[in-house]
Order: C-alpha cells, then sequence, then structure tokens
C-alpha cells in the first residue's frame, strides 16, 4: 500500500508552487517583557483560521487549470462547505467542522488514483492556513518593569581589622581604586596609588566586600528613596548605623561604626538623570564598569555627583550601577542619596 500523500502544517507545497509558512518570531527588546503562556481556550476560540490567497474567480470555478478545479459552495445549502479537487480521474471532498472541544480540524479521507490514500485538509491550496494550538505563546506586548529600590549588603567589620579606626584624612583621596571594576565585580586596589595611606594591602582590601568567615559578617538591607521633591528621589542619613547591636556589636560604643556597604543595581538610561553621593567615609559609584564618583579614604563629609548624560550612555538601553561605601573610624557616619532616577532595577543585568 503506498504511503498517504498529507498537505497539512505550517508548510505546504501545490501544483501551482510552494508556499512556506515561517515561524513569526517576536521582536527583541531591550527592557524587560514577558511573554504570557496559557491555554488558548482563555484567550482565543478554539479555531483554525483560512485566509485565502487569491481568490477563484468565475473562469476558475468552470475551468480546470493543471488538473486542478475548485469548487467554492455547496449545491444544496448554498453555503461554503467543502472544496473539490480533482487529481487524475478521481475527486476528493473534504468537509472542515471545528471541533468544539479540542480546536482541531476534522477532514475526510479517500481513495485517489492508483489506490493512494488521499487526507485533505479541507483548505483550498492557494489558502494561508494559521493554526492555533491548544497551548500557545501569546505576545501581549511590553509589561511595566517592577522596579526594586536599593538593596544593600552590609557587612559587619571589627574594629581590629588592618583598615579600620586606622587611618584618619581630611579630604577624598582619589585614585585608590582602579577606575574599572575588577571581573567579580568589585573595586580593585590601585598598585600605582601613591597618595596617603589608606588602606594596607590588596588582601585586607579584598575582605571589605567578599564573604570572608570570622573576618566580615554579612546582612541586607534596604535602603528606602523617598520623593520629597516630585522627580528627586533621596535617601539621607546624619546617623547611618544600619548594623547596631548585629554581627560583632558595637565592641562598647554606643553604634556599631565599622561596615561596609556595597550595591548591585541597574536603571534605563532616559536622558537627563543625575546621582549624587554625600557622606563619609569612603565611596566609590562605577555605571557601567566605569568609576564615575570617587570619594575614597577617611574623610569628612564630602559630596560627589554624576549627570549620566555626560557618559555617552544610549538611550533606552538598560546599564549596570555599582556603589561601594565604607564606615570607618568613630565618631561620626552620615549617608545621603540624592537621584533623578525614579527606578532601579536589580539583579544587574549581565554582560
Amino acid at each position: 500500500m503506498n504511503e498517504p500523500r498529507r498537505r497539512a502544517g505550517p508548510e505546504a507545497t501545490t501544483e501551482r508552487g510552494l508556499l512556506e509558512m515561517r515561524t513569526m518570531t517576536k521582536p527583541r527588546r531591550k527592557t524587560p517583557t514577558f511573554p504570557l503562556r496559557t491555554a488558548s481556550a482563555l484567550v482565543l476560540p478554539a479555531l483554525t483560521w483560512a485566509c485565502t490567497v487569491n481568490p477563484p474567480s468565475a473562469a476558475d470555478d468552470a475551468s480546470d487549470v493543471s488538473g486542478i478545479g475548485n469548487v467554492d459552495g455547496d449545491a444544496s445549502t448554498g453555503m461554503p462547505s467543502g472544496v473539490a479537487r480533482t487529481e487524475g480521474d478521481t475527486t476528493t471532498t473534504s468537509t472542515p467542522t471545528t471541533a468544539a472541544t479540542t480546536g482541531e480540524m476534522t477532514s475526510s479521507t479517500t481513495l485517489g488514483s492508483a489506490g493512494e490514500t488521499v487526507v485533505d485538509d479541507g483548505f483550498d491550496d492557494d489558502s494561508i492556513r494559521f493554526d492555533v494550538a491548544s497551548m500557545i505563546d501569546v505576545y501581549v506586548g511590553p509589561q511595566p518593569v517592577e522596579c526594586d529600590g536599593l538593596i544593600a549588603t552590609m557587612r559587619d567589620m571589627q574594629d581590629t581589622h588592618p583598615d579600620f579606626e586606622v587611618y584618619t584624612g581630611n579630604q577624598a583621596y582619589v585614585e585608590l581604586v582602579l577606575p574599572t571594576l575588577g571581573p567579580d565585580n568589585t573595586p580593585v586596589l590601585n598598585p600605582d596609588y601613591d597618595g596617603a595611606p589608606m588602606i594596607t594591602t590588596e588582601e585586607s582590601f579584598f575582605e571589605w566586600y567578599h564573604d570572608v568567615p570570622d573576618v566580615n559578617e554579612a546582612f541586607t538591607i534596604e535602603l528606602p528613596l523617598a520623593e520629597d521633591t516630585p522627580g528627586i528621589f533621596i535617601f539621607d542619613s546624619d546617623a547611618f548605623f544600619p548594623l547596631d547591636d548585629l554581627g560583632f556589636g558595637n565592641e562598647g560604643r554606643t553604634h556599631n561604626y565599622h561596615f561596609t556597604t556595597e550595591v548591585h543595581t541597574s536603571f534605563t538610561y532616559s536622558g537627563g538623570e543625575v546621582f549624587t553621593f554625600r557622606g563619609d567615609d569612603d565611596l566609590w559609584m562605577f555605571v557601567n564598569g566605569q568609576l564615575v564618583i570617587d570619594l575614597g579614604g577617611l574623610h569628612p563629609v564630602l559630596s560627589g555627583s554624576v549627570e549620566m548624560d555626560t557618559l555617552g550612555l544610549t538611550l533606552g538601553e538598560t546599564y549596570p550601577m555599582d556603589i561601594f561605601h565604607a564606615e570607618r573610624h568613630t565618631s561620626h557616619s552620615n549617608f545621603r542619596i540624592e537621584t533623578t532616577i525614579d527606578c532601579f532595577i536589580a539583579p544587574a543585568p549581565e554582560g
């Protein structure tokens, strides 16, 4: 017995030419969006669409072109109930119906010439067919982005650490770290720094922003931004002691003065954004891996600011922002962020 000849699915070959239906791909987007995957019964009726290309004319109905004749309509009902096709000496006819429960199209099967089995899908070969499966991906367009705020990893340090409660200063000591982030997205001590001593060794600096047993203890703290003025978002504390009585404790003092702050986030550049930090002690901020605020070392309250328009960013692109801070000495702790960035997204994008 000959194998059945089937004409169904996303690709169809006809005697008049080749018609290929390609799977439509969704456009790539630079902002997070989420395709909705759901049962078609909840979104669209269970059906099969037929969209006719080059509908047959009256002349076509009355003639046979290359052995194929099209009949539109049924003589008994006057409704378009099927498609007749002439193939050799045998005509096969099928009647498309919609399955109420499965969304699939039924078809009739007859014997063609020379005993071949012909399975007809119920549509003319000059038709484009869109099949709605029982499970489909529905592209519903960009979705609202959920903003995460600023989430910080705070590491409590001991006052016996060689970089804490040791050095003093009265200004920002720039170029303590390299101008680009290291491979693990943390600052790298600048081997060519030739200013006043502020950090003991590369190994001691590594301990600031990495979990090291018996050296530091890590905690997760949110830095909530309040919109005090329309379009201006602020976190401000002139007594910034988030780890009081945590970790190694206050070590006999009123507050816990020895800790580091690490933030990894991102933002979508819209143009005109500004970010300002004011506080003590060390503060380094990186955008897209590049150092943009450099307030290193032990110092009183100082301020640094960056205008994103000066960084050569591309509108609509999302960029990582990495912030590193340290409180290393008694007896004050100030921390203020002021920015026009209204949405931070964590974690930062890879790449």
